[in-house]
């Protein structure tokens, strides 16, 4: 990895360290004891981030080096972020609640209510955060690597995003913040404190899922929150490239997307799967909105056939270029008609032509393979962490949902924290941040770490 990755490193540890005042400032304020650990977890990143961006040259850098930076300044955030909980939680819980936040998963190891403002507010602009950052790894990645649906939002049916445009990088931004403040007023008619309201805005519209109270949406007992918060997790799993379409009163964009398509076709037919089982349409819908936008807020506990649903939209994930974890609908979408054109390819000569078409878009046979190899990859990730959970003397359907959870960036989390050792800690957190990195960031890291230790 080439030593311009470092320079841009340090500017991201920088940008924490500036991010990190807000919570310390809070924390002076209200003198909750907090602000010593804040104060020196941006002093020791700032530090350590001037020192990188002053010792490494700026210049530009290759595909697998841009992967590898994405990876490690997750790594670098949720360190550095680890810091202010130490006076609250311990070593290995600080860790885990610091990836949490910054990969938007919402899995906590805390209890809410036993926390100070400050670090409440820690936890949520974390999250608030890591979802800014899934957008900028969307735009800055998927244009060169074909690992993502870039090329299908490039072909017409959204505009495109280019990361050197700085004028479309704002106005993806503004739309962010402007729902961040819609949210926090819905919240506030719903009858949720402000500072709440806040916290809880930032935590929605990142699809992240902290919730400032124990038992998520459950323990404000309001139908109107959770009306308030279906809203944002419909908001943050939409892409944000359709989003700026939206603003402009391109409907018709939206209207013809794939993944909007299959958003909605997934949440009906969850709807009426779960009616079969006998519950209520709303919190169905709440359900299966919770879960393919990978917030993981609850109403109530899934328990039966809601699990296994769940898990699979869990797993699916929302639209590509949203806040959302997941596989992402468009590469669902593409795995499971790859899948039947590559069967197809098999059973006709070499020279057979057969085209893949999603929408009024060919996808070319590299990126099928591509989106197959990512398909497999992840579902692969996905069963050795159930696996191992079972392994553990877990339940195999907590297991599973678990797992699913923390690859998608979900906060369902069946099994509790306190019981986890912290083996079963660390293959979570590793889910998490492989989830949010959609794998290939974090294994070009690893393979460029290897490499370096030759």
């Amino acid at each position: 990895m080439k030593g311009h990755a470092f320079f841009y490193l340090g500017i991201v540890m920088e940008l924490e360290a500036i991010a990190l005042l807000m919570p310390a400032t809070l924390s002076a304020a209200t003198g909750d004891g907090a602000f010593t650990l804040f104060a020196a977890a941006a002093i020791a990143s700032f530090a350590i981030g001037t020192a990188l961006h002053r010792s490494f040259p700026r210049g530009p850098l290759s595909f697998g080096s841009l992967m590898a930076l994405s990876a490690l300044s997750y790594l670098s955030a949720s360190l550095f972020g680890a810091i202010p909980y130490l006076g609250s939680l311990s070593a290995q819980d600080a860790i885990f609640e610091s990836v949490s936040g910054f990969t938007a998963t919402g899995m906590t190891a805390a209890v809410p209510e036993a926390l100070p403002a400050s670090l409440l507010l820690w936890r949520s602009f974390s999250q608030w955060l890591g979802g800014l950052g899934a957008l900028a790894v969307f735009a800055l990645l998927t244009p060169a690597g074909g690992i993502s649906s870039y090329h299908f939002y490039g072909a017409g049916w959204s505009e495109r995003l280019e990361p050197a445009n700085a004028r479309g990088a704002v106005t993806v931004g503004m739309i962010y913040l402007s729902y961040t403040a819609l949210g926090a007023a819905l919240f506030v008619i719903a009858a949720v404190p402000p500072f709440e309201a806040a916290l809880l805005s930032m935590s929605s519209v990142s699809t992240g899922g902290f919730s400032t109270r124990s038992g998520t949406l459950a323990a404000f007992g309001s139908p109107y929150v959770a009306c308030a918060a279906f809203v944002l997790m419909v908001l943050g799993s939409t892409s944000f490239l359709l989003h700026r379409g939206l603003w402009k009163g391109r409907l018709r964009h939206y209207a013809s997307n794939p993944e909007a398509r299959a958003f909605w076709a997934l949440i009906l037919a969850s709807i009426l799967v779960l009616a079969l089982a006998g519950q209520d349409a709303f919190g169905s819908a709440f359900l299966a909105v919770s879960a393919l936008s990978g917030t993981g807020y609850q109403i109530a506990a899934p328990a039966g056939l809601a699990v296994a649903v769940a898990a699979l939209l869990v797993t699916v994930g929302g639209m590509s270029g949203s806040t959302s974890g997941g596989m992402k609908l468009i590469r669902a979408i593409a795995a499971a008609r790859g899948g039947h054109w590559y069967m197809k390819k098999l059973a006709l000569p070499r020279s057979a032509i057969i085209p893949l078409r999603i929408g009024t878009v060919f996808i070319k046979q590299p990126q099928i393979k591509e989106i197959l190899a990512f398909a497999a990859l992840y579902l692969a990730f996905l069963g050795a962490s159930a696996a191992f959970l079972a392994y553990s003397g877990y339940a195999a359907s907590d297991s599973l949902l678990q797992a699913a959870s923390a690859l998608g960036n979900a906060a369902f989390s069946p099994i509790p924290p306190a019981s986890m050792t912290l083996t079963v800690k660390a293959v979570l957190a590793l889910g998490m941040l492989a989830g949010r990195l959609e794998i290939f960031p974090l294994l070009a890291l690893l393979m460029l770490s290897a490499r370096a230790m030759k």
